[in-house]
């Protein structure tokens, strides 16, 4: 998907596009760890779904993050360990 077409599709401002492109850019690494033979250039419906259903939540709550600390250090310490087995294998 296209970050223009994921912009309009979640409903967010222009000046929000580097911070989405971030949350995309996470979310492909995410989807390609899980789902076997992910390709972020033939995306399912449902794959299309699941990615914009993340988008939209991390957009969405981008304030919760900022605001809530603690859940921003949940979020951000699952994604490092992720990196470090990663990094392992």
């Amino acid at each position: 998907m296209e970050l223009e077409e994921i912009i309009e599709l979640v409903g967010a401002y222009e000046e929000d596009k580097n911070y989405i492109k971030i949350v995309k850019d996470a979310v492909v690494e995410e989807l390609k760890e899980l789902i076997p033979n992910f390709d972020e250039n033939k995306l399912t419906s449902r794959q299309k779904l699941i990615m914009l259903t993340f988008i939209q939540h991390f957009y969405d709550n981008k304030e919760l993050f900022e605001n809530n600390k603690t859940y921003m250090k949940t979020s951000i310490n699952s994604m490092l360990i992720k990196e470090m087995f990663r990094s392992k294998t």
